[in-house]
Parts: C-alpha cells; structure tokens; sequence
C-alpha cells in the first residue's frame, strides 16, 4: 500500500503593475521560492475581467499604488 505525502500548499500570488518590466522581474524573484507561484498578471487595478477569463484566487496581491486612471488603493477599496 502506497501512502502518498501531500506537498504544501503554494502560496498564490497576483502581480498588478502598470510596467510590464516591473511584473516580469516580480515574477523571475518570486519564482524562485519553491512556495511561490504567480498565478496571474494584470496592467491595472480596473477589476474587470476580460470575456472568458476565470477569476483567480490569490492569496497575496502585489499592487503598484501609482498606477495611471484607477491606482492601487482605488483598485483595492482604498480610496
């Protein structure tokens, strides 16, 4: 009878920045913490999804407060 070790569970993360630079080296840091994982990426904090897109479920958001039209504290509820 195999018993089989459940991995831990990664910690799910979602980058909003307004640079694409920005994200991408958020992204190559964070990768290579074996708990992290990058779920999904977005250029603003508008909130609205495009046709067909699934939500996500991060656990943690890194969010650029000084993003042009809605920032990252208005994205968030914030201000």
């Amino acid at each position: 009878m195999q018993t089989s070790v459940d991995k831990p569970r990664r910690i799910r993360i979602l980058l909003v920045d307004d640079h694409t630079v920005v994200r991408a080296g958020y992204r190559r840091f964070l990768e290579q913490e074996p708990d992290c994982q990058v779920i999904a990426e977005a250029s603003s904090g508008g909130g609205g999804l495009p046709a067909g897109c699934k939500p996500v479920e991060p656990d943690i958001v890194i969010l650029d407060l000084s993003m042009p039209g809605q920032g990252g504290l208005s994205g968030a509820g914030g201000g």
